[in-house]
């Protein structure tokens, strides 16, 4: 499925993540590195990516940040958005949210 960026955007297609680059990464991606990874390598500004992503900036940037928790609506709406399964935006907000509070369990 082909994500609709705004017209006059053009994608790089740097980023394609899937369960092999996820399996490879040395550390747990958060939702926000991922997010913040995604908007670098297609060269959009924060300005950009949020309007696509139909968020405010201060939003866009808490969530690169990790500065607040992501529901779960929320990663769905965001993956759709990116063309993406939602359960993998989950898993990042899920896997990062027990980590950061010390529990050491697995999102699989």
């Amino acid at each position: 499925m082909e994500r609709s960026l705004p017209v006059g955007i053009i994608t790089k297609g740097i980023l394609k993540p899937n369960e092999f680059n996820l399996k490879r990464t040395k550390k747990n991606l958060s939702l926000g590195e991922f997010l913040k990874a995604h908007r670098i390598g297609e060269e959009l500004s924060q300005t950009a990516f949020a309007k696509f992503l139909g968020v405010s900036k201060q939003r866009l940037c808490d969530l690169e940040a990790n500065r607040s928790n992501v529901s779960i609506k929320l990663c769905k709406s965001l993956a759709k958005k990116l063309g993406l399964p939602p359960e993998w935006l989950v898993k990042l907000a899920l896997q990062y949210q027990l980590k950061k509070e010390g529990l050491r369990l697995k999102v699989s």
